[in-house]
């Protein structure tokens, strides 16, 4: 998955992105249907008592496009709502939660989601990371509080504006597509223009 995004604004980023799987190994490449777009916009900055809240739209799924479903193997996010909150611990923790409705509904399950994770700095370069999204968009007959996509990773930041992450995702082996954990490795690059 190759993505651009950018900050038109002081509170306002827009991108584009556009993957395939099967690139690298053996098996079919399989192509995703159409391009993901993304805007996201702060409504509220964070202060020391309250959190940042933004909205957005994101219709990029992740890993991977099937076909057949005509869906991504985790539906993309669609509308969403995320507020978020920073706190000094032995360096920084960070803590989000939201709630989001995709547009991707050929399975038809039509129930809006809920997402939770935080982030904290390990040394001063590295963080660790989790998140759960409980997925109520995604899981077909499998209702039930655990049947979402829990994912947990690392992620290195440098002075030259590159980070690079490793996340294991659907570590609870819900069965989405198939019922294994995935592998991601993350790069981005950000530079100020």
């Amino acid at each position: 998955l190759l993505g651009v995004v950018y900050g038109m604004f002081p509170n306002v980023n827009v991108g584009m992105s556009y993957g395939a799987t099967g690139l690298i190994g053996t098996g079919n490449v399989i192509v995703n249907d159409l391009p993901g777009f993304f805007i996201r916009y702060r409504v509220i900055e964070e202060s020391h008592d309250f959190p940042a809240l933004a909205i957005g739209f994101d219709s990029q799924g992740r890993d991977g496009w099937l076909p057949g479903s005509k869906q991504y193997v985790f539906k993309s996010p669609g509308v969403y709502l995320v507020a978020s909150k920073n706190y000094s611990f032995w360096g920084t923790v960070s803590f989000h939660g939201g709630m989001n409705y995709t547009f991707e509904r050929h399975d038809g399950d039509e129930s809006p989601s809920v997402f939770a994770g935080f982030e904290k700095s390990v040394f001063d370069r590295i963080s660790i990371m989790a998140e759960y999204d409980f997925a109520f968009d995604n899981d077909r007959d499998a209702k039930g509080f655990w049947n979402g996509n829990f994912a947990a990773g690392v992620r290195v930041s440098t002075d030259i504006g590159v980070n690079i992450g490793y996340y294991f995702k659907n570590l609870l082996t819900s069965k989405f597509y198939h019922d294994k954990v995935i592998r991601e490795l993350y790069v981005q690059y950000v530079r100020y223009i």
